[in-house]
């Protein structure tokens, strides 16, 4: 049987407030990646940033619906599954803007999401 991250995840409430919701909508206004190394990766900052700007777009709807951090790790867990075979180096830098999220949203620990998808553990 495969093993969900998400059963170990500690469950608290997150405040929903309209300055956090203020502060992830100006997170989803920035340019994102911007350090990612390479030539002529375009193309992979448009897919992350993509990626990202989904996750931002549902908190952004939905975290006043489901203001939990279990909730929030369920969305990070849907883009981690698309990121989770790339490189170290994409891998690193898409968990570095999650835990950018995190920040924002208060949460210290994502109680192993990031470890199980990005191969730390």
């Amino acid at each position: 049987m495969d093993r969900n991250p998400l059963d170990e995840v500690i469950d608290r409430p997150i405040e929903a407030t309209p300055e956090t919701v203020a502060e992830l909508s100006e997170f989803l206004s920035k340019s994102k990646f911007l350090e990612l190394p390479g030539i002529d990766n375009e193309d992979e900052k448009k897919e992350l940033s993509d990626l990202l700007d989904g996750i931002l777009n549902s908190l952004i709807e939905g975290l006043a619906e489901n203001p939990t951090k279990k909730w929030v790790m369920q969305q990070f867990c849907l883009a981690l599954e698309a990121v989770e075979d790339s490189d170290t180096e994409v891998r690193d830098h898409f968990g570095d803007h999650l835990e950018l999220i995190m920040d924002i949203l208060e949460i210290e620990s994502s109680d192993g999401i990031l470890g199980f998808y990005l191969g730390y553990v």
